[in-house]
């Protein structure tokens, strides 16, 4: 099991909203990788993450490549256009 006590309570908080789409050892590695994204200063790959964590040294690193996770995000905001745009009128 993860460590979660580095996480912060109200970002936990946040996090256990995504909880029924986990079993235990799976919303621990998603919680590691929530926090290692947000704390990453250098590139923000999967495994690049996992070592922003600190659990590289402890933990084989294909447990934060198992499962897909799929997240919509909304581009609203970000008004793009041309020819050069995939998907772009």
């Amino acid at each position: 099991m993860l460590p979660l006590a580095t996480v912060p309570p109200c970002l936990f908080e946040v996090l256990q909203t995504c909880r029924g789409a986990f079993g235990a050892p799976g919303f621990a590695t998603f919680v590691a990788l929530v926090v290692g994204a947000l704390g990453a200063v250098g590139p923000r790959t999967v495994t690049g993450i996992w070592v922003a964590t600190g659990l590289a040294d402890r933990l084989h690193w294909s447990r934060a490549h198992r499962a897909a996770v799929t997240v919509a995000v909304d581009d609203t905001l970000f008004h793009r256009h041309g020819e050069l745009v995939y998907g772009a009128a």
